[in-house]
């Protein structure tokens, strides 16, 4: 009896040891699985710029050291993520919180404010094959035609803000403002006195040759890219100035990619920049449910 006393307890330690054990391995797994949920939700809050590492040429924040309320310097539009630095003409104001997407942003007044990435300094924009350019926008005037982004319309690229607010991105083969050149035009319409949200996307890979603009998230127009690739220009990249009139509004986040990034990564962008404007009170929470709902209402 006392042996069989003996082995019983034998078996209730390795009973409670392996119960030990399991519970240690169980809290290691739940650990790591929470450590790998914390990483995606980081990585999903920076949208797609950690998935196209080696894609994306140039991003502008406009995060730099000036205080709200004052005229921006060259220190404020720092290339966050590249080589392309800008230089302020005129004085856009630097606005913060509630008055931005995330972090500060540059209000301009549509006469002299712009930002110059200028000719040499800008050989990394020379894009000539596929390309992205997302950017978020507050328009506060469409009275006039207003280049909020320029390169060149006859070359590597150009958006423009039409009068009733739709818009438009030209590129082309002449290497300059002059033709031969390629637009194409938004099926709806940006609002004033808001925050949207633009990505336009010239993919010129061989069997899709394609120009798509998104508006919020949602591609909203497709035309076929009728050149590849485009020619480069010795013009300057512009920030809120062009060949048409200067920009007035707000921007913020801008980027370019030399790459066609994809609908997902779009929309990601979208959505971090949502969360963003809803935890700093610039959008409510109607607002916000009624946007992520038109958002997967539409989704493809």
């Amino acid at each position: 009896m006392k042996n069989k006393s003996f082995t019983l307890i034998e078996i209730l330690v390795v009973i409670i040891i392996i119960g030990i054990l399991a519970s240690v391995v169980l809290f290691s797994t739940n650990d790591s699985t929470e450590k790998r949920k914390r990483l995606e939700v980081l990585t999903f809050s920076e949208g797609a710029k950690g998935k196209n590492l080696d894609s994306l040429i140039s991003e502008w924040n406009f995060d730099g050291p000036t205080a709200v309320g004052s005229s921006a310097t060259n220190a404020d539009v720092k290339d966050s993520w590249g080589h392309n630095d800008g230089v302020v003409y005129g004085g856009p104001i630097i606005k913060g919180g509630e008055d931005c997407v995330t972090g500060k942003c540059l209000q301009f007044d549509g006469f002299d404010d712009y930002i110059d990435m200028g000719q040499g300094a800008s050989d990394s924009l020379k894009i000539i094959n596929s390309q992205t350019i997302e950017y978020w926008v507050y328009p506060t005037d469409m009275t006039v035609r207003r280049n909020p982004i320029a390169k060149a319309y006859g070359g590597e690229g150009t958006i423009v803000q039409e009068v009733n607010g739709y818009m438009r991105y030209y590129y082309g083969t002449a290497g300059r403002n002059a033709q031969t050149y390629q637009g194409v035009t938004t099926s709806r319409t940006i609002k004033a006195n808001e925050w949207n949200h633009l990505a336009v996307v010239r993919n010129l890979e061989v069997g899709i040759m394609e120009i798509s603009w998104y508006l919020n998230g949602q591609k909203i127009t497709s035309n076929i890219a009728l050149y590849s690739p485009a020619v480069a220009s010795t013009l300057p990249f512009y920030i809120a100035k062009g060949y048409c009139s200067n920009f007035i509004g707000k921007m913020d986040q801008v980027r370019i990619y030399k790459k066609a990034i994809a609908t997902s990564e779009i929309k990601q962008n979208y959505i971090a920049g949502l969360d963003s404007l809803l935890a700093k009170g610039s959008i409510s929470k109607e607002e916000y449910n009624q946007r992520t709902l038109n958002l997967a209402q539409n989704e493809e």
